[in-house]
């Protein structure tokens, strides 16, 4: 199992349209901000069906933002990859033994990105993080981005509706498990600087999942693996949201 950092622009490009063609729980604005597009684009990309329709302004866009920032990408590229290594085995080794379940791929790619702080994908081995951190601090959102492509995989094996759920209810629950097995397992914890370590601060920009992220906490906790805990946090989400009637396998 390795983590790979590289330079994509066109899949940077991509990740850009995807993320602002229509609203998802951060809200397309937001997203837009914090990528430092501004609002003229955003109404030229939110709203299109394919990505051909503005693929000429995104391409502009990241190409001028590459050559502005190109040495600090190539910079964080080889110091990402140095951090990251000291902790790729124990990540990987660790996230298997908690979940008990066989990692997806073999290899999984982050591209170093000038606009996202940290995008995830389900289904395909490829992450996207901020080129503009801490090397050793961002291996938690890494790990965190790697980890839910992870969960995603077992909730689609084990639970053959998670793809059919509009709602994004089981979005929130892999965000919150994910941050979970990262801030509240004492071996990954440790694997994270002091200041990136825990559970209660994260997701703080998603403030509809707080009440849920609480709950599950303790579920997490005190249930004696992690088969039982997701068991658990589904039957709770089945509760709250009657459309779901996931079945388990």
């Amino acid at each position: 199992m390795r983590t790979v950092f590289v330079k994509d622009p066109d899949y940077d490009g991509f990740v850009i349209w995807s993320m602002l063609r229509r609203d998802d729980p951060s809200g397309s604005r937001n997203r837009s901000k914090r990528m430092g597009i501004d609002e003229q684009m955003l109404k030229q990309i939110y709203g299109t069906k394919t990505y051909d329709e503005v693929k000429t302004l995104i391409e502009k866009l990241v190409q001028k933002r590459y050559t502005k920032e190109s040495a600090r990408i190539n910079e964080a590229i080889g110091k990402y990859q140095t951090a990251w290594d000291k902790i790729n085995n124990n990540f990987y080794q660790d996230v298997r033994e908690v979940t008990d379940e066989d990692w997806q791929f073999p290899e999984y790619k982050v591209v170093v990105s000038p606009f996202h702080p940290g995008v995830s994908n389900r289904g395909q081995n490829v992450v996207v993080r901020s080129a503009f951190e801490d090397p050793d601090d961002q291996r938690r959102i890494t790990a965190h981005e790697i980890l839910m492509i992870h969960i995603w995989s077992i909730l689609d094996t084990r639970y053959p509706k998670a793809k059919k759920d509009p709602l994004k209810h089981l979005w929130g629950l892999n965000e919150i498990t994910t941050v979970a097995i990262l801030g509240l397992e004492p071996k990954l914890n440790s694997l994270w600087t002091k200041k990136t370590q825990g559970y209660d601060q994260y997701l703080a920009n998603y403030p509809q999942l707080k009440p849920l992220q609480m709950s599950l906490k303790e579920i997490y906790l005190t249930e004696k693996n992690f088969n039982f805990y997701l068991r658990r946090a589904i039957l709770i989400l089945d509760q709250e949201y009657s459309e779901m009637n996931f079945a388990f396998s």
